[in-house]
């Protein structure tokens, strides 16, 4: 499906992808699927954010939204490696207009960064989620941002780490 996206494969694949899922999960993927993936990783249950993903993608959904999360997923599995391909399969070009876009893709190899060690590489790249976030004036975004770097403050040892992380929760 990815790599055809033609309408009829993505009909068939959300066919598919709908009569393998359990019904209460389809169920929730007709809202917002991001949010269902979110939970799902957070719940610890990889195999449910898996298929939501698939669904997502079937249904014509942002494949870089769909890499990012995979990347996430790897992540909470504790393979940072293929965290980092599937992160690198989200194309984010230098001139890329979308801060929303920049952000995400930032905060997710910020977190690929700090679980492979490179705490000063997650710093800068929760840093560049910041930027692109106060760029388009996303609250959520930059409470996100805040958060990431935060947790690399912590991780590195870095006083400012609790005052960062406060203003997070006022963003």
């Amino acid at each position: 499906v990815q790599m055809h996206p033609h309408a009829h494969i993505r009909t068939a694949a959300s066919e598919i992808s709908r009569a393998a899922t359990p019904e209460e999960e389809t169920r929730h993927s007709e809202g917002s699927v991001s949010q269902v993936a979110i939970s799902a990783l957070l719940a610890g249950d990889t195999d449910a954010v898996e298929r939501t993903i698939e669904v997502a993608i079937a249904e014509g959904r942002d494949l870089a939204a769909a890499d990012r999360m995979r990347a996430m997923t790897h992540l909470a599995k504790g393979d940072t490696e293929a965290a980092m391909k599937a992160l690198a399969r989200v194309r984010l070009d230098a001139d890329e207009p979308d801060y929303n876009a920049r952000a995400r893709w930032h905060l997710t190899k910020a977190w690929i960064l700090l679980h492979s060690g490179n705490g000063p590489e997650a710093v800068r790249s929760a840093l560049w989620a910041l930027a692109a976030a106060r760029t388009v004036k996303d609250p959520r975004g930059e409470a996100a941002a805040l958060h990431t770097l935060a947790a690399c403050y912590r991780t590195l040892g870095r006083a400012e780490a609790e005052s960062i992380a406060g203003r997070s929760a006022e963003a």
